[in-house]
């Protein structure tokens, strides 16, 4: 199964603060309540990143919930991005806390994939992954 294919079926999500300098947006996958941040301290360069707000105590809430839904949560992060680009973000960044080999091949994928698509240059070859405007 292709990546876009499998990152084309996001969870219903909102936004629930849109701030000058904030924003996020929540949704849930199986149970588990995620919320995606985008805060910047002058609307230049923006840090974002995403990570579940009820994960069971034993899981780390920014790590892997073992909820084996990581395609429908990494479809909705892919549409929360998609919007977001449509601030016009000249710098953004995310980084990632799960370096398992599987889930960052996944997320270096993803970042290739907005680079492509929305016209930015990645810098650097994995976590945190950093985003310019051409």
């Amino acid at each position: 199964m292709k990546l876009l294919e499998v990152l084309d079926k996001p969870a219903k999500w909102e936004w629930v603060k849109k701030e000058r300098w904030n924003l996020r947006a929540r949704f849930e996958v199986g149970g588990i309540k995620y919320a995606w941040d985008a805060t910047s301290n002058d609307h230049r360069v923006w840090g974002i990143g995403f990570f579940s707000i009820n994960a069971p105590a034993d899981k780390d809430l920014q790590g892997v919930t073992g909820t084996g839904n990581e395609f429908e949560v990494f479809a909705t992060v892919k549409d929360i991005f998609k919007d977001f680009i449509k601030t016009k973000p000249k710098l953004f960044s995310f980084e990632t806390s799960d370096n398992s080999r599987g889930r960052d091949k996944l997320y270096t994928r993803f970042a290739k994939q907005i680079a492509r698509k929305y016209g930015y240059k990645l810098h650097g070859n994995g976590s945190p992954f950093q985003f310019e405007k051409l």
